[in-house]
């Protein structure tokens, strides 16, 4: 058989196992060559954990599986096991995530001040439960995104103190949260400093996610009531998806088309609602 100069070409995956290095460095020392007494050792690179024996790319790999991958630090010295490198102690990888943390605490900030300056920001919690270091189990991870950024803090309470030590610098005019009564004492609260240097208030906007939500767990036994609203809700979602990628305008043309399910959701709610009892 000779060469034909063809060829068939087929593509499959593979991977490159991770690797664990140790990197040697040496420092050369200077002396002065006039008093004899003076030797000075050369700067090494600047480093994430100065003096440390990690260098920076673990530090990082180790903060993206824990908190990107969820994979506990724990974990990550049995994994390193497996690629060779035996030994790791895993509470020196939790304390050098710290480093990380002071490094791009910069960054941390200036999402905060992003969002700050946005008139339109989203709210919301979540529960969290950390476990170790604090007795108290039930932790909350607090968001609030905007479409450019998203800026989390984390505390050991669901008060509605939170959200205002957020807003009260804010430049927010809308606030789209859920019906958490924490939001409307924030919005209160931070409308009333408002009002006292002549700002601007800020207005509540809710979702419409958490709205069908409830219509969506009372189908039983409000079957009829309910599938009015989800079926003017499908209505609505539909407009939603038809507004992406749209420039500002054709999105307020589409959504101004909403209106009319909630006019109508509105008026059969309101005629339902004479129909059942107010402990329903």
């Amino acid at each position: 058989m000779e060469d034909s100069g063809l060829t068939e070409d087929s593509e499959y995956q593979t991977v490159i196992p991770k690797k664990f290095l140790i990197v040697r460095q040496k420092s050369h020392k200077y002396r002065c060559g006039s008093c004899h007494g003076d030797i000075q050792t050369a700067p090494g690179h600047p480093r994430l954990a100065p003096g440390s024996s990690y260098g920076d790319e673990v530090i990082v790999d180790v903060a993206l599986s824990k908190y990107c991958d969820l994979i506990p630090v724990e974990r990550y010295p049995m994994i390193a096991a497996r690629q060779g490198l035996k030994g790791l102690p895993s509470n020196s990888l939790i304390n050098v995530t710290h480093f990380l943390a002071d490094f791009i605490n910069p960054a941390y900030q200036k999402l905060l001040l992003e969002i700050r300056f946005s008139e339109v920001i989203q709210a919301d919690e979540t529960p969290h439960r950390i476990l170790e270091g604090d007795e108290k189990s039930n932790w909350y991870l607090w968001g609030f995104p905007t479409v450019k950024a998203c800026y989390f803090e984390f505390h050991d309470t669901r008060s509605g103190d939170v959200a205002i030590d957020f807003l009260k610098d804010s430049s927010c005019i809308y606030l789209l949260s859920d019906v958490y009564s924490g939001y409307s004492k924030a919005v209160s609260e931070t409308n009333k400093m408002r009002a006292k240097e002549n700002k601007q208030p800020i207005s509540s906007a809710y979702c419409n996610a958490h709205a069908r939500r409830k219509f969506d767990e009372a189908k039983h036994p409000f079957v009829n009531e309910t599938q009015f609203c989800l079926d003017k809700f499908e209505e609505i979602y539909k407009l939603n998806s038809e507004s992406k990628d749209k420039s500002p305008d054709d999105v307020l043309r589409i959504r101004s088309r909403m209106i009319k399910y909630f006019d109508e959701m509105k008026k059969q709610s309101e005629k339902d609602l004479r129909g059942v009892s107010n402990k329903s």
